[in-house]
């Protein structure tokens, strides 16, 4: 809790071995490009409760070690998400309560948190094999989930407070390990398998 509005791009040389950063409830409206490099051990990254509107294409590529990112509470519109394909660490992704039009499921994700965002598009990574267990993306523009059937490790599932009209029970089918779908406040009508 500090009133931090701007870093500068070298902030963080010489940290290399620097496992958490926590910037969250600050004041920054925007990352410099290269920010985060030289940090190859970083594994928790919070930058929650900030003004950021935007990500760089390549902010985090140079932090292999990314276990966990919060982005959460923030003002981003504009944020490549593919960049983080290349970050096989990562597990945690929290982007809930930003403007964000649109969604990027790497395979390596296990938890991702985007409620309340402006999302109407789920996008994946290529191949079939994903790690997510957790989806939250409640308080969305989301009108189809058709897609999501490739996420067959999934325990938990939030798509509440959506645009869902129809939905197709047989998405689900392989998703052995489902314990807890919240669909409420949709606009569904038609539930088919």
């Amino acid at each position: 809790n500090n009133t931090i509005k701007q870093l500068e791009e070298h902030a963080f040389d010489g940290l290399g071995h620097l496992r958490l950063l926590y910037m969250d409830e600050n004041q920054l409206e925007k990352l410099p490009e290269g920010l985060f490099s030289g940090l190859e051990e970083l594994q928790i990254l919070e930058l929650q409760h900030n003004r950021i509107k935007e990500i760089n294409d390549d902010q985090f590529v140079l932090c292999p070690m990314l276990r966990e990112l919060n982005l959460s509470a923030n003002m981003i519109s504009t944020f490549n998400m593919s960049q983080l394909q290349s970050l096989n660490k990562l597990e945690t992704l929290d982007i809930a309560r930003n403007y964000l039009d649109e969604v990027f499921v790497t395979k390596y994700l296990r938890t991702l948190n985007a409620q309340e965002n402006q999302i109407s598009r789920i996008v994946m990574d290529q191949g079939d094999f994903f790690q997510l267990t957790h989806l939250n993306l409640s308080r969305n523009n989301i009108a189809n989930i058709n897609n999501i059937f490739k996420f067959r490790n999934l325990i938990e599932l939030d798509v509440s407070y959506n645009e869902l009209v129809t939905l197709d029970f047989v998405i689900f089918a392989f998703m052995k390990n489902l314990k807890d779908i919240k669909l409420n406040n949709n606009r569904l009508w038609i539930l088919d398998n």
